[in-house]
Order: C-alpha cells, then sequence, then structure tokens
C-alpha cells in the first residue's frame, strides 16, 4: 500500500512539473504594446470604429494588459463616445489564440452597455515586426457583440 501511496504521489508531481513546464507565456515580458486596428460592437446595429490600444506584457509573461483604448469614426463620429472600463487582461490560451478578459464598452450616446464578459481572439504572427489580434463575432454580456483585428508593435510572440 505505501508503495502504491509513493507512486500515485510521484506521478502527481510529476504531472504537476509537466504542466508548469507547458504554461504560455508572452515574450518579451514587461514590453509597453501599442495596437492600431478597426473593431465593431454590433447591438441591433453595428457600429465600426477606429481603435487604437496600449498596454504591455506581465513580468512574468503569464498576461498581458490593455490599459488605454480610444475609438474614433463612425457614424457622425459617434465612435468618439465609445468608453472602456480597463484593464482588459490577456492570457495566451495557445500559440495561436488568447482570452481577452473584462471587456466592457459603453456607448452612453446610445444608452448600450456590455459587459464585463470574456471574448477570443486568434494571434497572428507578421514577420518580425508586429503581431495582429483578430476575433469575430465575440458576445458580450448585455446582447452585444464585437469583432476586430488589431495590430500589435512591437511583435509579441507566445511560447
Amino acid at each position: 500500500m505505501k508503495i502504491l501511496a509513493a507512486a500515485g504521489a510521484c506521478a502527481l508531481m510529476t504531472f504537476g512539473f509537466a504542466a508548469q513546464a507547458s504554461a504560455l507565456t508572452f515574450s518579451p515580458t514587461s514590453q509597453p504594446v501599442s495596437g492600431t486596428g478597426s473593431t465593431s460592437l454590433t447591438y441591433g446595429t453595428t457600429l465600426s470604429c477606429s481603435a487604437t490600444f496600449a498596454g504591455a506584457t506581465s513580468s512574468t509573461g503569464a498576461t498581458a494588459s490593455v490599459t488605454t483604448a480610444s475609438f474614433s469614426g463612425g457614424l457622425l463620429g459617434a465612435c468618439g463616445a465609445v468608453t472602456t472600463v480597463l484593464p482588459w487582461t490577456i492570457t495566451p490560451t495557445s500559440t495561436s489564440t488568447v482570452t481577452i478578459s473584462d471587456v466592457k464598452v459603453t456607448v452612453p450616446l446610445l444608452g448600450i452597455t456590455c459587459g464585463p464578459s470574456t471574448i477570443s481572439a486568434s494571434v497572428t504572427q507578421n514577420g518580425t515586426t508586429s503581431t495582429t489580434l483578430s476575433w469575430t463575432s465575440q458576445t458580450l454580456s448585455g446582447g452585444c457583440t464585437t469583432s476586430g483585428s488589431v495590430t500589435l508593435t512591437p511583435q509579441i510572440k507566445i511560447s
């Protein structure tokens, strides 16, 4: 019985070390990042915006954060009225996907509040200079969906 318990403990320890070794991280760490691109928010009608984001990867690389966001364009400049509750946390889920947590947006002009929610995005490396995050029809609580494509510089890798 003691041998069986010891074998089980060794198996659990081995599994724990393997899980730690395979944790995904962003690199470089502690890296300021900026992003620009297009986003849309749909709540009955679609508001298409140009977007600018800034943030950084964490010191461990386990996450990245979005700490500023601004929007422009849209019908009659409506995107300028879009506000966000930040920060948003980005976590790698594979070498080509991430989740973006705590996404909350409001358009006071239209009486719209959506989120906070977690969305999924694909990650594409653009040579050695930038990284693109893309998402399509991701649902936010409050009845909204969002889509977008944002190019980040400098390039951020997941490994």
